[in-house]
This record gives structure tokens, sequence and C-alpha cells, in this order.
């Protein structure tokens, strides 16, 4: 997968369980709506998208770098291929 390709896979999957990862958000505190998540998954760019996946969201740690993400991506068909090539890339 290229890396607009993995972006776009990515967008796709937030959008499709954004019901979810709302109800989630709300249960921590976040007062977002469904449109307003659904409106802020959009307006990402390719590589903030990406981003958000390689990114702890409680501690800002990247799990690995932005280029590695890329590499993982390279041998990957799909999104699901790429997340079992990210496998080794977790939160410690």
């Amino acid at each position: 997968m290229k890396e607009k390709a993995l972006a776009e896979a990515l967008k796709r999957r937030q959008l499709q369980r954004s019901e979810e990862l709302v109800e989630v958000l709300k249960r921590d505190g976040d007062n977002v709506t469904l449109s307003d998540f659904r409106r802020r998954v959009e307006s990402l760019n390719d590589e903030d998208m990406i981003l958000s996946y390689i990114t702890c969201s409680s501690c800002g740690e990247m799990f690995c770098s932005y280029e590695d993400a890329l590499l993982a991506a390279e041998t990957a068909g799909t999104v699901d291929e790429w997340f079992d090539n990210m496998e080794n890339h977790h939160h410690r």
C-alpha cells in the first residue's frame, strides 16, 4: 500500500467504527457528537491519520517512526495486513 491508500483505509476504518468510538469518548468525558467526530476524521490529512494510529493517545509516545509505518505498508495489500505487519510495534 502507498501512503495515501493506507491513510484512506485507516480513515474508512475510523468512520465505519465512529458510533462505537464516540460512545467510548463520551464515557471518558468527551462531549463529542457523532457528526463532530466524523468531521474531525474527515479533516485529517494523510500524515495525521497515520500518526493517529502509531501514537499513544494517553501519553503521546510513538509506537514506531512514521517511516517504519510506511515500510510496513509497502508489503501490505490491505489495512488488516498493515496491522499484522505492525504487530511488533506496540506501547511499552
